[in-house]
């Protein structure tokens, strides 16, 4: 394509569009009381209902930006450019591009463009300068006391700059390309009707610019042509969705008209010409379109169900579909609300009810909300309001979820949330109308962790009897269940304990052995690697050196983490050999892709073990908690805690919730012991253990440091 046609379909339209506008001057007649962070998820599923022109959207919208802006200050001060960058995401995402042409809230938003434009110049960060610039411009525009064009001159400015300095790319496709990056990323964060021209215009260029790729060099030819076909199957998609993302279906309709027949999209263009009809079929024709696109491009799904969601208020798949999408980026408490918008409008609609209830009870079994026990009784409460309706309204059909089945998920994920009580209730409840296996593990489980060994032994003999496993899996199925009880047998009578270890591990290597026979699949390795941690445990508690088994752990199906923690929190508390959790450490880091995070936790526990020993730990382990230390989260707090940069009362300070507290006891304890101050230690252990945090490591290892340290008095 020739050079000066490609420069003028890449003429930014910076005059074009009416972004600066009109002020809106009509003053709102409703008034919308401030939104509290309890309120905050109900508040933000009404505002994205409510139509545009709605005179309580634009009070709501308000709120929810007075709302944000209150965090602004703590934002800024961190210093913490992604979260900076997010932050302004959050609060621009409650704008649609019509929002640009009136009055937004200066007080949320200017602070937060201005600490953008600081941080994000030397970064080099064009895309979220551009999007700062085109938000202060649109304030200037409605502020009576600015001078005018002061932000308008420099994001020209700016965008000018973005065209100049791809000039010595290599071919005008990798010249619209780069730029598309950019305005892809601009335009999520600032939707202003000339930022979103602006961007059709470069998907439009880069249309011409890959038909027209034949007229470069063969070398950029070759190159383009790989992605010549790409690019031209998905444009109408790229183009509408500029628009779809906020719910614009007209100007998506008009976009295509633009793509012309370069790039024929009639299924896209009678979908959304259905759409925009307002005929019967027109709700089914966009949930068509956002089933395209829900997978590839989430957000322009989004936008189209956020469209749905106002244009027909009674059809619950739309907010169904927000449901999804939300669930699909594990944003589940979301997730949850709208699944309960879905059912609060769902009139007959069982299969509505039912994928809730499912999904709801996927979601407290699937362990995200470990640390989050008002999120847990907050998404238990909700899935049980809807299970509730469900049987009242269809009492002959059966149930997704059996009683049973919520009852053990709703437990179980009590008991990672530390609410004991209620998790012990609703396991039992659950064991009542059904026995399993799996819920008399978890209640035993619970019972030994809270002191109870005796209890849980019988649970965990029930388990054992109701056992039908067949195949390697019950050899291993067997030993897991006696592993729980010798363990919880050691705290009453220590010999008879061994003699059940013993038992566990002629189950293990009778599974190993039969495993190893089948076909070498990657569930088989799997399986394995777990079998042969569960033997080192077993030799540990035995009092023997388990090396071997996790080394063929490790071996066989090297990039699972779990492996590494179950070897490393049972080194921990079993050897003085502080060698071996260092070789542990060095394997997991060279095998697994750990996050920071995990890091600290596996340097901790090898510190654990050293002060078990009262030897010094490897240089490299110390280097891992520096490398921890600088963040702002609360592994940085333990790294620095681990290096003695942190004293323990302001550890205990800086936790926020139970399970912080929890580590932050067990830790402490552990600095205590590497003093030699062991009735101290004991006291934090303790600690440790009455913050009820019973899925946790660190619960178990202070059951196991307290047993050790009283059994030496």
């Amino acid at each position: 394509m020739p050079r000066r046609a490609l420069a003028i379909s890449l003429l930014f339209c910076l005059a074009c569009g009416g972004a600066s506008g009109s002020r809106d001057t009509t003053p709102s007649s409703v008034e919308v009381a401030p939104v509290t962070e309890a309120e905050l998820p109900a508040a933000l599923r009404r505002y994205h209902g409510l139509s545009e022109s709605s005179a309580e959207r634009t009070a709501l919208r308000r709120a929810l930006l007075i709302y944000a802006s209150e965090k602004n200050d703590s934002i800024i001060g961190a210093r913490d450019y992604e979260a900076l960058i997010a932050h302004l995401g959050w609060m621009t995402d409650l704008l649609l591009p019509a929002d640009f042409n009136g009055t937004l809230e200066a007080q949320a938003l200017e602070p937060v463009a201005l600490a953008i434009i600081e941080q994000g110049s030397p970064r080099g960060d064009e895309s979220g300068v551009l999007s700062a610039l085109r938000i202060l411009r649109s304030l200037e525009a409605a502020s009576e006391e600015a001078e005018p064009s002061t932000y308008n001159t420099e994001y020209s400015d700016l965008s000018l700059w973005g065209r100049e300095v791809r000039e010595n790319l290599d071919t005008d496709f990798d010249r619209v390309s780069s730029l598309l990056e950019v305005w892809t990323a601009h335009a999520a964060m600032s939707p202003a009707p000339d930022v979103l021209a602006n961007l059709l215009s470069l998907h439009l260029a880069r249309v011409d610019a890959a038909e027209g790729s034949f007229s470069d060099s063969p070398q950029a030819m070759f190159r383009t042509g790989m992605l010549r076909q790409q690019v031209l199957r998905v444009a109408p998609f790229d183009v509408a969705g500029v628009f779809l993302r906020h719910g614009d279906v007209e100007g998506a309709i008009n976009a295509l008209q633009r793509l012309g027949n370069r790039e024929p999209a009639p299924q896209i263009v009678a979908a959304l010409e259905a759409a925009q009809s307002g005929s019967n079929g027109s709700a089914e024709a966009l949930l068509e379109l956002v089933e395209v696109y829900r997978e590839a491009r989430p957000a322009v799904a989004r936008g189209t169900c956020r469209y749905g969601l106002r244009a027909f208020r009674g059809d619950p798949r739309f907010p169904q579909c927000l449901a999804r999408i939300a669930a699909a980026r594990t944003r589940l408490l979301e997730a949850a609300g709208w699944y309960r918008a879905s059912v609060e409008i769902a009139d007959g609609a069982v299969a509505v009810y039912d994928e809730a209830i499912v999904e709801l009870a996927r979601f407290l079994s699937a362990g995200a909300f470990r640390r989050q026990p008002e999120a847990i009784a907050q998404l238990a409460a909700m899935a049980e309001e809807i299970l509730t309706e469900r049987e009242q309204r269809w009492p002959e059909g059966a149930l997704p979820v059996e009683r049973y089945q919520f009852d053990f998920v709703v437990g179980t994920a009590q008991m990672y949330a530390g609410n004991v009580g209620e998790a012990e209730t609703r396991l039992q409840q659950s064991l009542d109308a059904q026995q399993t296996g799996a819920a008399l593990m978890q209640l035993g489980l619970l019972q030994e962790r809270l002191g109870r060994p005796e209890d849980a032994v019988g649970h965990y003999q029930s388990a054992l009897d109701l056992s039908r496993a067949t195949g390697p899996e019950a050899g291993y199925q067997r030993a897991q269940v006696l592993h729980r009880i010798a363990d919880a047998q050691s705290a009453i009578s220590p010999s008879e304990a061994g003699n059940i270890y013993q038992q566990a591990r002629r189950g293990v290597a009778a599974s190993i052995q039969e495993a190893e026979e089948l076909e070498g699949t990657e569930e088989i390795a799997r399986f394995l690697a777990q079998a042969h941690a569960l033997d080192g445990v077993l030799q540990e508690r035995l009092g023997e050196d388990g090396s071997e088994s996790f080394n063929k752990a490790f071996e066989t199906f090297g990039r699972a983490q779990e492996l590494y923690a179950t070897a490393l929190s049972t080194l921990a508390t079993s050897t003085e050999d502080v060698s071996r959790g260092e070789n542990v450490l060095r394997m997991a880091q060279r095998q697994v892709n750990l996050d920071e995070e995990w890091r600290v936790y596996f340097a901790l526990w090898v510190k654990l073990l050293a002060a078990r020993a009262g030897q010094p730990v490897d240089a490299e382990v110390n280097a891992l908690l520096r490398s921890g230390r600088a963040g702002d989260g609360w592994s940085g707090a333990l790294a620095r805690h681990g290096l003695g940069e942190l004293d323990s009362a302001a550890l205990l300070e800086q936790a926020s919730d139970p399970g912080e507290r929890s580590e932050a006891q067990f830790y402490s304890g552990v600095r205590a012991l590497s003093e030699g101050e062991v009735e101290r230690a004991k006291s934090f252990f303790e600690a440790c253990i009455g913050e009820n945090m019973v899925s946790f490591f660190e619960h178990e290892m202070a059951q196991q440091m307290l047993r050790q340290l009283e059994s030496q008095e």
